[in-house]
């Protein structure tokens, strides 16, 4: 979704939900931490990074107690970034790492699915994204979502392993 003229995207969230750091880790210009380490973030990329952690689940109703993130510049995910690149390669490196059979048994015990990366760039999403009205029945009780005049909700645009879009608000 395009923000509108005036409308300033916050710093976007690298998330590696399957991987876990107790430590922060420099992996090339990027600080990768846990995601239950926000202390030294401004307040508001703090609550992007929880409230992002807080979507993030395995399966149903299996949430993911921490995550690997890295703070970006602000993005625009249509465009070619010039962080984009050495995150494609960031990721490659570790899924090529993580999927190396195991020495001693010769199995691969991470698949490299499990080094999957999500990009969350903070802006305004239409609730047309979120919650498509078109031939469907909620199956729970979902909280409305409480829209501006265009039918928008504060939330983020995404990708995920570069290529496939999404969008998500709090409490998807």
């Amino acid at each position: 979704m395009t923000l509108r003229p005036g409308e300033v995207p916050g710093r976007a969230v690298a998330v590696v939900p399957f991987l876990k750091t107790t430590d922060a880790i420099e992996l090339g210009t990027f600080t990768f931490r846990s995601t239950g380490d926000t202390a030294d973030l401004e307040r508001e990329d703090a609550e992007h990074v929880r409230e992002i952690a807080d979507m993030l689940f395995l399966q149903d109703d299996l949430r993911v107690r921490s995550a690997s993130y890295a703070m970006l510049p602000p993005l625009d995910l249509d465009k070619t970034d010039t962080s984009v690149p050495e995150l494609e390669r960031i990721q490659a490196i570790v899924a090529y790492c993580y999927s190396a059979p195991r020495h001693a048994f010769g199995d691969i015990f991470f698949h490299s699915e499990h080094a999957s990366l999500a990009i969350f760039s903070p802006q305004p999403v239409t609730t047309f994204m979120l919650r498509p009205d078109h031939h469907v029945v909620p199956a729970g009780n979902l909280a409305p979502l409480e829209a501006d005049e265009w039918h928008r909700v504060p939330g983020y645009e995404g990708r995920y392993n570069f290529r496939n879009p999404f969008w998500v608000a709090k409490g998807s």
